[in-house]
C-alpha cells in the first residue's frame, strides 16, 4: 500500500476539506478535515448508505498535474440506500475543497 507522501512526493503540505451532505449545496459545516493524513477515499455520510465512497487521491493527482494550488470537485455519491429496494441511488452529494503546497514553492535556506 503507498502512503500519501510517496504517491505525491512533491506535496509540502496540504488542507483537504470534504463534504458529504444531502443535495448539491455543500454547507460550511459539518466536513471531514485533513492534512498529510488524507486517506484515499472517504465514506458516504448518509447513514443508510451502503457502499458510497468517493476517491480523494485522483482528485488531487489532478490538481497535482496541472500544478493547481486550489482545488475544488463536487460528484454524486455512487452508493445506494439500504431499503426494500436495493436499487435506490443514495442522494448524497461529495464536496471536496483544499489548498496544496509544493515544494518547488518553499524558499529556500540561505
Amino acid at each position: 500500500m503507498t502512503s500519501f507522501a510517496e504517491r505525491f512526493p512533491e506535496i509540502s503540505d496540504i488542507r483537504v476539506k470534504v463534504f458529504s451532505v444531502r443535495g448539491a449545496i455543500a454547507p460550511r459545516t459539518p466536513f471531514r478535515e485533513f492534512g498529510f493524513s488524507v486517506p484515499e477515499y472517504v465514506e458516504c455520510s448518509n447513514p443508510r448508505c451502503k457502499n458510497g465512497r468517493f476517491r480523494i487521491w485522483p482528485v488531487i493527482a489532478m490538481a497535482c498535474s496541472r500544478v493547481d494550488v486550489t482545488f475544488h470537485k463536487s460528484s454524486v455519491c455512487n452508493g445506494n440506500e439500504r431499503s426494500r429496494n436495493p436499487r435506490i441511488p443514495c442522494l448524497y452529494t461529495f464536496t471536496i475543497e483544499g489548498e496544496i503546497t509544493y515544494k518547488s514553492n518553499e524558499p529556500k535556506p540561505g
